[in-house]
């Protein structure tokens, strides 16, 4: 028996007798959250709300900035990174990375993308109204109020994530509908820069 065969073969048993194991002993089901797990959730998503109104600050300072450089003669501009406004909105920008990123130590990931992203657009809408004086429209007004409501769906509707040990992870890994979805994303990345590159030299 070839190398490869016995490899197989080893594979084979191996995933049965985890697949065996599983059997005799299932996961146990995902345990309804606790009061501790549901106050982590929601110091989380105060976190992610704040830090993003702290980012989408900075990000309209970092504006502001430019918009009163554009304002002095051309010889006398400066660069965005001497400009102490820029650096304050930069600062801000960098605070607010820092809270997304302790916010994921609190609440679910799909939750904090979910409500980051909705205040950002909130945020945006806000400070380019009221500061930096630009136009809003109703379609920004319906956009963003359909926006919170998804967000808000979302956080009521959020569930916990099933805990996989390391073999579930092994078996998920070998299913065939990964296996493909993996072809596919591998093929996809290879050959994608050819093809544009191809659709580019062919105009």
């Amino acid at each position: 028996m070839s190398h490869f065969a016995q490899r197989a073969m080893l594979l084979a048993q191996n995933t049965a007798k985890q697949a065996a194991n599983l059997a005799a002993n299932p996961s146990p089901s995902i345990a309804a959250p606790s009061d501790d797990a549901d106050e982590f959730k929601w110091i989380g998503l105060a976190i992610v709300v704040g830090s993003a109104i702290l980012s989408n600050l900075g990000v309209n300072v970092q504006k502001l900035s430019h918009v009163k450089e554009e304002k002095r003669s051309l010889f006398l501009r400066r660069p965005y990174y001497v400009r102490p406004l820029w650096i304050i909105g930069m600062t801000f920008v960098v605070l607010g990375s820092i809270g997304d990123f302790e916010a994921l130590a609190f609440a679910p990931q799909a939750l904090v993308a979910s409500v980051g992203g909705g205040c950002t657009v909130l945020a945006n809408m806000g400070f380019a109204h009221l500061w930096l004086g630009q136009r809003l429209t109703w379609y920004d007004v319906f956009g963003t109020f359909f926006i919170l409501v998804g967000v808000v769906l979302s956080t009521l509707a959020n569930t916990p994530d099933a805990q996989l040990d390391l073999n579930e992870l092994e078996l998920h890994f070998r299913h065939l509908e990964f296996l493909v979805y993996f072809s596919v994303m591998v093929c996809r990345v290879l050959l994608g820069p050819a093809v544009l590159n191809r659709g580019y030299l062919l105009r």
